[in-house]
């Protein structure tokens, strides 16, 4: 029989060979917006690291930068845009990254590179006019035309709930050449005649991925939207909608990662960067996701029905009038956030 010492040299060596017990997994933290995380890809990083990811979900801007800032010690990734980055690194909210561990980042999009220093560039993509076709005979290209079907139809056409985009909007269809969105003048005397009569002709319509979306019913005939929108609720949905930009040139956006202060895993998160910015898991979100890579060569793997997509334009083809949606002046910007009593977010 086998002696007390060998036993208990037999237990010992049986509990050291236990991975779960050597290495207990760690746990990613994600501030981010609901469904911008394909779970296939998380499931991937999780095996791959003996990691666990947790989402803190929001469903707008002012949501996220509440979570940050609550978070603060607890969480490690934030997903937002500049105009979020630059309030939290303002407040000392956000850290620099590490750049030399993040290999796959450096090959950005020259347009969405911006302060590398302390964003990741994650997905990008444009607002512009959607449409359904079963309710109008004409397409939509320019805000005057979208401001005229309004005249006649109103309560058929909405806008973004989007603080900014809304300004844009506004400004495009009530200010003056050369629509200087950085000039509060400018934007509140737009604003007075969206007032005087946009009120009455112009729907808010949030974002959403059911079948009870305003377009997708057809209560709304007209809007404009986020192109990843549209690609979702006709591929899921069969809604009768078309999409264009507008003439008068659409804005991009982009969502970034930014790694927060006191980030309970400031490790883990630059493998996470990393890894969301390999070229085929890149690609592989993008398309769960609905939008493109901010890494170019996310596009030696999309499928080609994604690749070629006129709505999700992964090659930038017909984007040469669009410019890149920047933070403005702080009076200007503070202003357009404060936009509350539209029903924005």
């Amino acid at each position: 029989p086998m002696n007390t010492t060998r036993l208990l040299s037999a237990l010992l060596l049986s509990v050291l060979a236990l991975p779960a017990l050597a290495n207990p997994p760690r746990t990613l933290t994600i501030i981010n917006w609901e469904e911008f995380l394909d779970p296939r890809v998380i499931q991937q990083f999780e095996k791959r690291e003996n990691a666990k990811v947790v989402q803190l979900h929001f469903s707008t801007v002012e949501e996220s930068l509440a979570l940050a800032r609550d978070n603060i010690g607890k969480a490690d990734l934030l997903v937002g845009g500049m105009v979020v980055k630059d309030q939290l690194k303002a407040e000392g909210k956000v850290q620099p990254l590490t750049r030399g561990k993040l290999p796959n980042v450096k090959h950005s999009l020259p347009q969405f590179a911006a302060d590398l220093d302390y964003v990741a560039p994650y997905l990008w993509g444009y607002t512009g006019f959607a449409w359904r076709t079963d309710k109008m005979k004409e397409a939509i290209d320019s805000y005057p035309k979208l401001l005229a079907y309004a005249r006649r139809n109103p309560g058929k056409v909405a806008l973004t709930d989007d603080a900014m985009e809304f300004a844009h909007a506004v400004m495009y269809m009530y200010g003056a050449p050369p629509y200087n969105h950085d000039d509060l003048n400018a934007v509140k005397a737009a604003l007075a005649k969206y007032d005087a009569e946009g009120r009455k002709l112009f729907r808010i319509m949030p974002s959403a991925y059911d079948n009870n979306w305003p377009l997708t019913t057809g209560e709304v005939h007209a809007a404009t939207v986020y192109n990843g929108d549209i690609k979702f609720h006709r591929d899921e949905f069969k809604a009768p909608l078309a999409f264009n930009n507008p003439a008068q040139g659409c804005f991009f956006w982009q969502e970034n990662f930014m790694l927060l202060a006191k980030a309970p895993q400031p490790e883990l998160a630059h493998r996470f960067l990393n890894y969301i910015n390999e070229p085929r898991v890149a690609a592989r979100n993008a398309e769960a996701v609905f939008y493109a890579s901010s890494n170019p060569a996310a596009a030696l793997h999309y499928g080609k029905e994604f690749l070629d997509n006129p709505i999700i334009r992964p090659k930038l083809e017909g984007t040469n009038n669009c410019r890149v949606n920047k933070p403005l002046s702080p009076a200007t910007q503070k202003f357009i956030d404060g936009l509350k009593p539209y029903g924005l977010e």
